[in-house]
């Protein structure tokens, strides 16, 4: 389960709207899956991430 207050990923698409579009978008996710397991090639903009260092004020030192 995704929570539906999480900021959205590269694409935008609220959390929201994923989980209530679940059962029509899950068949396609999947056989796309399940292709890139079998050939081993996946849609470049599935390695897009983002990190967000989210820093402790006791926390001095991040490297």
């Amino acid at each position: 389960k995704i929570s539906p207050w999480k900021v959205p990923g590269p694409s935008g698409i609220p959390n929201i709207a994923i989980s209530a579009a679940s059962e029509v978008l899950a068949p396609p996710i999947l056989a796309v899956l399940k292709v890139g397991l079998r050939t081993g090639h996946f849609p470049k903009t599935w390695c897009v991430f983002r990190t967000v260092t989210i820093r402790k004020p006791v926390k001095s030192d991040y490297t």
